[in-house]
């Protein structure tokens, strides 16, 4: 459990973060960007097999619907239902894995940013890819509840998505555990501090309302800010757990 009232304020946390990024805008930009061009290719080839599995779908309900098909074809059609929503099941996870692999560089990325005081290296956002399932099942896990917290109601799900906000930075510091682990220690870690945390999330509602305002412009400035801002929260959390047992890599 944190030791809330040693943490810094956020202001303070957010000053760190834009401290951090002084002089390393450029390559923290390139680095939020091109995960977001990759995620957004893969939800493209994502979206574009969905369309075509539904226009493949609907020609036996055609069939069917003009009497041309015998009742008992009717089952194809039910198979070809439930056949589709598992298609769209597994295509969902593998998005979700997928997006995974690219936290956990990112986190990589701007961990080292963070800690040793100088830039590293671009590649350091492919982390995530050497270590591909242990990150991609985190990604997985940690979609699959948030998704089921959220099918109670939304608080909830805001809640639990929450606590789980650190998984990706534990996952880095942590080789030897797993994914499990990982989201049991991201649960364990921000009990007593998700209020703070959503503060932080809060502090940022001016940047989105420049958004519509900017054409999505401020985007290219408020993701690294955002996840730089996460990234000097996270250290935070490890400094001041009761226990003093946080291990933190360089």
């Amino acid at each position: 459990m944190v030791n809330k009232y040693e943490m810094k304020r956020i202001g303070q946390i957010k000053g760190e973060a834009w401290v951090m990024l002084s002089g390393n805008w450029g390559p923290a930009i390139g680095v939020v960007l091109l995960a977001w061009v990759i995620m957004s290719a893969a939800g493209m080839v994502i979206s574009t097999v969905m369309q075509l599995f539904s226009f493949v779908f609907l020609i036996p309900i055609g069939l069917l619907s003009t009497g041309s098909m015998e009742a008992v074809s009717a089952l194809i059609v039910l198979f070809w239902v439930l056949f589709s929503m598992v298609i769209s099941l597994v295509l969902s996870m593998a998005v979700k894995a997928f997006e995974g692999v690219l936290n956990r560089g990112k986190a990589s990325y701007f961990l080292q940013l963070s800690r040793e005081g100088r830039r590293p290296e671009f590649s350091a956002m492919f982390d995530g890819f050497s270590d591909f399932l242990r990150s991609a099942l985190t990604g997985l896990l940690y979609g699959l509840y948030v998704w089921l917290w959220s099918l109670l109601l939304i608080v909830p799900g805001i809640v639990f998505a929450i606590a789980y906000s650190q998984v990706f930075f534990i996952l880095r510091d942590h080789p030897e555990i797993d994914a499990s682990e990982a989201l049991r220690r991201s649960r364990e870690m921000m009990k007593g501090a998700k209020a703070k945390y959503f503060g932080l999330l809060l502090s940022f509602i001016g940047w989105y309302l420049l958004v519509p305002i900017s054409f999505g412009i401020v985007l290219i400035w408020l993701g690294p800010y955002l996840l730089a801002a996460r990234t000097k929260f996270y250290d935070e959390l490890k400094v001041n757990q009761f226990d003093g047992t946080a291990h933190v890599m360089a």
